[in-house]
């Protein structure tokens, strides 16, 4: 925690600057980590169309760990699951879409 002397306005610029600089880190990381999520999620739905269904989980799975709440990434792992016959995998992340309805 910064410590504030009430004695030195002076230092309420830097707090601000610094406040500032840590918004702006934080939403830059969080706009990469959305961006890296559909990248994964189109290469996914690419490899999902040529019949490459463990290529398809791989981007599926690596989609969910940057944005675990976006249910259209979550409905094609949950898919993909089934298709695989991976039945247990599949229903939990089925849990999670209907939990986030």
């Amino acid at each position: 925690m910064i410590s504030v002397n009430k004695h030195h306005p002076k230092q309420y610029p830097m707090i601000r600057l610094t406040l500032a600089l840590l918004a702006a880190i934080t939403s830059t990381l969080s706009f990469a980590q959305t961006d890296s999520a559909d990248f994964f999620y189109k290469k996914g739905l690419q490899e999902k169309q040529t019949g490459r269904r463990m290529e398809s989980l791989k981007n599926f799975e690596k989609a969910a760990t940057y944005n675990p709440n976006d249910k259209a990434i979550i409905g094609e792992l949950a898919n993909v699951y089934f298709e695989m016959r991976r039945y247990g995998q599949a229903r939990e992340v089925y849990k999670k879409i209907d939990h986030t309805w």
